[in-house]
């Protein structure tokens, strides 16, 4: 549908995940068990594929954006990292870094769903 295909299947902490392709662009649609009602809606969070999460961790705490998590979790079921930060309005954001070593964060929890959507970015490309 719309022009996308998928790319990528694969079941992750009790989740079952589908990542859809549109030439660079991914989009990520993760099914989990039934939950209570969240007040963000049946959209948990927005996640952008990042370069350096390092990077981008430090330029956004310089510039006082309020941070879900203190530094970034390791996702080995998808060799990745990532960190939640809120926007503007109190969204929920989640950066993500595919291909780095893992070891020095911890560990993530399944439990959300999400709308995913890849597009690299660099630290200089953040701006609140």
């Amino acid at each position: 549908m719309f022009g996308l295909e998928v790319a990528e299947r694969l079941d992750f902490g009790g989740e079952r995940l589908a990542f859809l392709q549109l030439g660079a662009a991914r989009l990520e649609l993760i099914e989990s068990a039934p939950q209570a009602p969240r007040r963000t809606g049946p959209v948990d969070h927005v996640a952008l594929e990042v370069r350096d999460l390092g990077g981008l961790l430090r330029h956004l705490e310089q510039r006082g954006v309020t941070l879900v998590d203190r530094e970034p979790i390791d996702v080995p079921g998808l060799n990745a990292r990532i960190l939640f930060c809120l926007g503007p309005d109190g969204e929920r954001i989640e950066l993500f870094e595919r291909g780095q070593p893992l070891a020095m964060s911890r560990q993530a929890s399944a439990g959300s769903r999400s709308v995913l959507i890849h597009r690299p970015l660099s630290c200089a490309s953040c701006t609140r």
